[in-house]
């Protein structure tokens, strides 16, 4: 009974050393992108004497969309490499990922072109989409045990959608700061230090007992599967990026297209597979209305990187108490609302409650929260004049409700739906809808330059109500029979 108890408390240790890597690692690499995110527009579209690349904004706007949809289509590429790595390979994977996310940073810092922008652009994208999907996979593999409640598994990546989003509240002021006081490349050099400090972070192994070599995690790196996934990746990077380069304007509506065929691809290989038990199958159909939600709810939120990104410049009065705030800075409201709506969230709950979670009433809560907060928004557009920034943070916040009560849902529903056989292509899934809804979000952000914000926002609203409706309807069906998905 002692040894019992000691292997018990033992594996408790480890459990705990790897959540805190995780953590550690998504801290970093959140607060690095994000960061990047808040100036990146501003730095296509400004002058060149402003340190800008003097791109016209609509051209601006979709590079954006395409940029934040890269990030997760790129995490497909990295759930592909990684699939036959022990966690040996995983470590290094993740590790080498996170240096190359501080290198694409650093030249993203010395671009004073379109083609070398380009370029950076797609190495961070290729590296944050294999340190987000490999991290969350990491994170329901410590939770997929047959005697974890489904809220607790909830309350876990709540937690870690907190600590995503004190990176994201941190990442925007820092690197907005930089960029006030020093310029552009200041600004992205201090992403890739962060990048390389998340490198650090997780340098110490967390998945075994005793410290792997690096050989051994790099000789599996090297072998016939991961190479041929990670050819296959720079392949279609190589691609993307002339068509980029030639056609800005267009490359949210190609991204979009691609993530798309990169979906159905994904889910009929998964359904089709002699891997796949008949459970399994089942349960990855129930996950398909809760996927397409996610799809929805991205193509709204990520709105505040383009739509929102431009209003604040031009429509926002962002003086406060006397003090210039940086446009950058708004985008901190959002991350904040939600570590603080998080918080709320994991708070002790009756225990009968506990084995309890009813996923698609709470994504579909979490559309007609954003659908309010596209109603406050489309009423501040109205105005006339300048806007007061308390406005724009009511709406932030609002989409922070929003959000927790969408992104943790689906990230905790992927790793689950599915057992083990595809834990990380289910979390490359989740970050499959964010690249879709962010896509989607640059082309809808296109719309909104050319015709004007009263149609647009009452389409979004529209739209928001609608998903929520199917959603209820889901859960009903869900319920009757019996999936997983409907968490019931």
């Amino acid at each position: 009974m002692a040894t019992d108890h000691g292997t018990t408390s033992s594996k408790s240790r480890l459990e705990r050393r790897g959540v805190s890597a995780v953590y550690t690692l998504g801290a970093f690499e959140s607060f690095s992108l994000y960061g990047a995110q808040s100036v990146l527009l501003y730095f296509l579209y400004f002058g060149s004497d402003e340190g800008g690349l003097d791109l016209d904004k609509d051209v601006a706007s979709a590079i954006v969309g395409s940029f934040t949809g890269l990030i997760y289509l790129c995490g497909l590429i990295s759930a592909g490499i990684s699939a036959p790595l022990s966690a040996v390979g995983r470590i290094r994977l993740i590790q080498i990922s996170a240096c190359v996310l501080g290198l694409g940073y650093g030249i993203l810092g010395l671009a004073r072109g379109q083609g070398l922008m380009l370029a950076a652009v797609l190495l961070v994208s290729l590296a944050s989409g294999a340190v987000k999907t490999l991290g969350m996979a990491q994170l329901g593999a410590i939770h997929d045990d047959g005697n974890t409640l489904p809220a607790h598994r909830e309350a876990a990546f709540v937690k870690y959608y907190a600590v995503l989003n004190m990176g994201a509240f941190l990442g925007p002021l820092t690197v907005g700061w930089a960029w006030h006081t020093s310029g552009f490349s200041t600004a992205f050099w201090l992403c890739s230090a962060l990048a390389l400090a998340a490198a650090v972070a997780y340098a110490r192994p967390t998945w075994k007992r005793d410290r792997p070599r690096d050989a051994e995690g790099l000789a599996e790196l090297s072998n016939v599967r991961t190479a041929r996934w990670a050819l296959l990746g720079l392949a279609l990077l190589a691609l993307f990026l002339p068509v980029v380069y030639l056609a800005p304007a267009r490359s949210s509506a190609l991204m979009a297209t691609v993530v798309a065929l990169a979906i159905t691809s994904l889910f009929a290989y998964m359904l089709c597979s002699p891997r796949s038990t008949a459970a399994e199958k089942r349960n990855l159909k129930h996950f398909l209305p809760a996927f397409l939600g996610s799809v929805c709810f991205w193509c709204l939120y990520q709105q505040q990187y383009t739509v929102l990104a431009l209003f604040v410049e031009s429509r926002v009065d962002l003086r406060f108490f006397g003090l210039d705030v940086p446009p950058g800075w708004v985008q901190s409201v959002s991350p904040l609302a939600a570590v603080l709506v998080a918080a709320l969230t994991v708070m002790p709950r009756r225990k009968r409650r506990m084995n309890r979670s009813r996923p698609y009433l709470k994504i579909a809560a979490g559309l007609l929260v954003m659908a309010l907060g596209y109603v406050f928004f489309l009423w501040a557009s109205a105005t006339d004049g300048q806007v007061p920034l308390y406005t724009i943070v009511a709406v932030l916040v609002v989409f922070s409700v929003s959000e927790i009560l969408v992104g943790p849902i689906v990230q905790s529903m992927s790793t689950s739906v599915s057992g083990g056989t595809w834990r990380t292509q289910m979390s490359a899934m989740f970050f499959l809808s964010v690249s879709l809804g962010s896509a989607g979000a640059g082309v809808f952000a296109q719309l909104y330059v050319h015709f004007g914000a009263h149609a647009y926002f009452a389409t979004l609203i529209s739209g928001s109500v609608a998903v929520s409706a199917a959603l209820l309807v889901s859960h009903r069906v869900a319920a009757v029979n019996g999936g997983r998905g409907s968490g019931g």
